[in-house]
Order: C-alpha cells, then structure tokens, then sequence
C-alpha cells in the first residue's frame, strides 16, 4: 500500500524542491561523517604516539608500526574527504552562477569538475572508513599473536 499523497501526481517544481531537499540531507550526513572519522582517527593517532611504550611492549614494534600507519591512512583520507567537499561545493556554485550567466560552456565544465570532487570526496570517506575498520581489527589481533608467541 502506499503512503498517503502519491494519489496525484507531483509537479516539477514540487520534485525539484524535494530533491534539493535531500540533497540538504545528504550533505549534512556527509559532514557529520566527514566530521567523525576525523575525529576518531585523529584521537586514535593522538593516542597511539602517546601511547607507544606501552603499545610496542603489548603489540611488538612492527605491529605498533603498522598500525600506526594503517591509522595514518585513514586520518589522510578523512582529511582529504573534507577537502574534496569543500572543492565540490566551490565547483557546483560556481556551475550554478555560470549557467545563471548563460555561460553554459563554462556551466559543465564547472559541474564535471564538481562531480570529479565529489566522487573523490566518497572515495576518500570510503577509504577512511575501511583503514579504520582494518585498525580497529589489527590491535586486538595483534595483541592476541604477541600473547600467543610468549606461551
């Protein structure tokens, strides 16, 4: 069954105004994420070289070495992701005023370069998300291989 108000149909105005809104939505949610992973990976460096003493003893010092790195990967890529959305925001404005000028010309290519930004930007959050799902990982794993190789 559907939801009630799909009955009649809906105006271009009417789904254009909707799909800026969940445009809206999507670009607070990728903030929010963008905001969180850099959080967390910049902590979790932070913590790691504060901690390296104590992490190389648990974790031996080529354990501690990767993931540090593997942490390092996924604090670049949430940095790079919140560049990329600033680039993608910088070029789908300027897209906006040069289609508003009649410059379409310069109107695509202001949009392919702020579609290249944003693809960029959701590799690069992918990128952070996986590093930090593999860190995450790692410690635990690495402190069980260095308890075993003790017995």
């Amino acid at each position: 069954m559907c939801r009630p108000g799909w009955e009649r149909a809906v105006t271009e105005s009417e789904r254009l105004a909707a799909h800026q809104k969940e445009r809206e939505v999507l670009f607070a949610s990728e903030t929010l994420v963008i905001t969180v992973l850099q959080a967390l990976t910049g902590g979790a460096m932070f913590a790691a070289i504060a901690g390296a003493q104590n992490l190389v003893e648990i974790l031996g010092e080529r354990q501690y070495l990767i993931f540090l790195t593997t942490v390092d990967v996924a604090l670049l890529a949430a940095v790079l992701s919140a560049w990329g959305k600033h680039q993608y925001k910088k070029w789908d404005v300027k897209a906006a005023a040069s289609a508003s000028l009649g410059n379409l010309p310069e109107a695509k290519k202001d949009a392919c370069l702020a579609n290249f930004y944003v693809a960029a930007m959701r590799w690069s959050m992918g990128t952070a998300v996986t590093a930090v799902a593999i860190s995450l990982i790692e410690l635990p794993a690495f402190a069980w291989l260095m308890t075993r190789s003790v017995e």
